[in-house]
């Protein structure tokens, strides 16, 4: 079991031909994920301009096929995403980062469920853990307050809408969490 955020292109080639492979796709709001990427020291640039790369980052993706960074690679991978969940649903399945967030209990248990898994002790005791320490640290998994909404002082407000706009009326727009 491995967490990867890159090579996301080779995963229908997996579930095509490791027909006992179970794959889990997390998607997160968009909005929050491009912030996220924004925020993140050892992935976005302080000198590129936001403006320039929310959509489809070239100064990251560099071109690169395994390269998944910002808007038009989130949408595409949220596509895939879709279609795998409906063409191998014994292989694949989505969550949303947003009830991973609000009930990680209940969704690893579905997680560790659908990949024949039973929920470990030690499991339990490291989600209650990472909920219950907080460490600063960008890409550390310790968050006390692990919401999700940290992207409204830090996205444009025209990305914002141009984002929303976008996905509006059409099959991703319930990725788009909002703020309750």
């Amino acid at each position: 079991m491995f967490k990867e955020t890159r090579y996301l292109h080779v995963i229908e080639t997996m579930l095509e031909q490791c027909s006992d492979i179970k794959v889990i796709g997390i998607v997160r709001n968009p909005l929050a994920t491009l912030a996220s990427w924004i925020r993140a020291p050892k992935e976005f640039n302080p000198e590129w301009d936001v403006h320039q790369e929310w959509r489809a980052a070239p100064s990251k993706n560099q071109g690169k096929p395994e390269e998944f960074y910002g808007f038009d690679k989130w949408k595409n991978m949220a596509e895939n995403f879709l279609r795998f969940d409906k063409i191998y649903p014994n292989q694949f399945k989505i969550v949303r980062y947003d009830q991973l967030n609000a009930s990680p209990m209940q969704t690893t248990a579905e997680i560790f469920k659908f990949c024949g898994l039973g929920m470990h002790p030690q499991v339990m005791s490291f989600i209650k853990r990472s909920q219950s320490l907080h460490d600063k640290d960008p890409y550390s998994v310790f968050r006390s307050n692990a919401s999700d909404d940290r992207w409204y002082d830090i996205l444009p407000v025209n990305i914002v809408q141009e984002i929303k706009s976008e996905l509006h009326n059409t099959p991703m727009q319930s990725f788009l969490a909002e703020r309750t």
